[in-house]
């Protein structure tokens, strides 16, 4: 299904919304709740919601993994960088610690390069 590009935009300025207000709540949490248990909440939330929209629209088929390892250390990736983003937007100014959190891509292209030594095409780069 092929939408068009007014909903598209919708759809992406409602995620970024919803994401900076949870942001916001994280930092009002900053000395109330470890970064790891609000990192845990946040997770299990939408992994519920995931869950249920994966079943609705793909059957027990869309919980198949033909690599699992790969996807169990994919997900404890995520979950140590998110856990060290909630460490930073509790210890200093959320604005700060979201334009370091904004390098992320370019801080996986690079680790890319090294770690698998994959190359990154010029116009992917910024040359």
């Amino acid at each position: 299904m092929q939408r068009g590009v007014g909903t598209s935009l919708l759809m992406a300025l409602t995620g970024f919304t919803i994401m900076s207000v949870g942001d916001g709540i994280v930092k009002s949490m900053a000395g109330v709740w470890p970064a790891p248990g609000v990192s845990a909440q946040r997770y299990t939330f939408r992994a519920g919601g995931l869950g249920i929209a994966v079943a609705i629209v793909h059957g027990r088929a869309g919980f198949f993994l033909p690599r699992p390892w790969l996807q169990i250390g994919r997900a404890a990736a995520v979950s140590l960088a998110t856990i060290c983003f909630f460490l930073g937007v509790m210890s200093m100014p959320l604005a700060d610690a979201t334009a370091i959190q904004f390098t992320s891509p370019i801080m996986t292209a690079l680790l890319s390069g090294i770690g698998l030594r994959e190359r990154v095409p010029a116009a992917e780069a910024g040359a």
